[in-house]
């Protein structure tokens, strides 16, 4: 009856400028826009990410990153780990 929400999304376009892609397809250029967002390589972590967000919840960049951090995470546990070894909900 209910679809996971990623069943329910993978369809769908993209409402993100520029459209998400993981940090690993993204070239130097965009590396050094994101740092001067963000600052240093270090602030990618999510436990970090999400730290800044809680003293910081008014900074829409830091949310962008945490959401896509996550995001990541989820795309990259979705293509090496094998359906029979996932946890359903």
């Amino acid at each position: 009856m209910f679809e996971a929400l990623a069943e329910q999304i993978r369809d769908m376009p993209s409402c993100r400028e520029p459209a998400y892609r993981p940090a690993t397809t993204i070239d130097d250029a965009e590396k050094a826009r994101i740092a001067e967002k963000l600052g240093a390589a270090e602030n990618y972590d999510i436990g970090l990410l999400r730290a800044m967000v809680a003293e910081d919840p008014d900074n829409v960049e830091l949310r962008k990153a945490l959401v896509s951090g996550i995001v990541s995470a989820v795309a990259w546990a979705q293509a090496t780990i094998p359906n029979s070894a996932r946890i359903s909900a």
